[in-house]
């Protein structure tokens, strides 16, 4: 490990030794955008619920437009067996 200036070797602080402390250094950077981050861990975490609630939603839709109205139009054809 190289020196540092003071000629203290302990003094210095590898990054590869160290990898969260140049996380912890952009804090002040990251600290606006607080609130954007705050929301993207909300939306991430309500996405599996919601991509698999709309297909059962479309589901029903798709499934029941054929209803009861729809009914005489296919006697009238001759299905509706």
């Amino acid at each position: 490990m190289p020196a540092s200036s003071d000629g203290n070797p302990a003094a210095h602080i590898d990054a590869r030794s160290q990898p969260l402390h140049n996380l912890w250094r952009l804090r002040p950077y990251l600290r606006p955008y607080a609130m954007e981050f705050a929301w993207l861990l909300v939306a991430a975490r309500g996405a599996p619920p919601a991509s698999l609630a709309l297909p059962r939603g479309v589901d029903g839709v798709v499934d029941g437009a054929g209803g009861p109205h729809h009914q005489g139009r296919n006697e009238q054809r001759g299905g509706g067996e």
